[in-house]
């Protein structure tokens, strides 16, 4: 189930490169940026193209994949268990995130 979630996934999101891959385009200014150089080489190789992007085509990205996973879950309850998890994931995301900020303010302070 959950490797059909991620196939699911990875495939709308492939679409939808595509698409934003225009928009990026229209919103870019002249100088270029490579996503690889604004991310840290150890972060995985989806994470330049999902940190490069702009805040509103960021939301937007967001705002599709949640469309695309609602629609392919028929039933409300569906929708709901599938928003939960990810939204269990992305809780759990922040967790690490504000604690390695903490961790990274302690530093700093010594």
């Amino acid at each position: 189930m959950v490797l059909k979630i991620y196939s699911f996934l990875l495939l709308y999101i492939l679409n939808l490169y595509a698409i934003l891959k225009q928009i990026i385009k229209r919103g870019q200014s002249n100088e270029k940026v490579n996503a690889k150089d604004r991310v840290p080489p150890e972060c995985p190789p989806f994470l330049p193209f999902l940190l490069s992007l702009d805040p509103y085509t960021f939301v937007t990205l967001g705002y599709l994949i949640a469309i695309f996973i609602a629609m392919e879950a028929k039933r409300p309850e569906e929708q709901e268990a599938i928003g939960n998890f990810l939204e269990v994931i992305a809780t759990n995301i922040e967790y690490i995130a504000e604690q390695g900020f903490y961790l990274q303010e302690l530093e700093q302070r010594r």
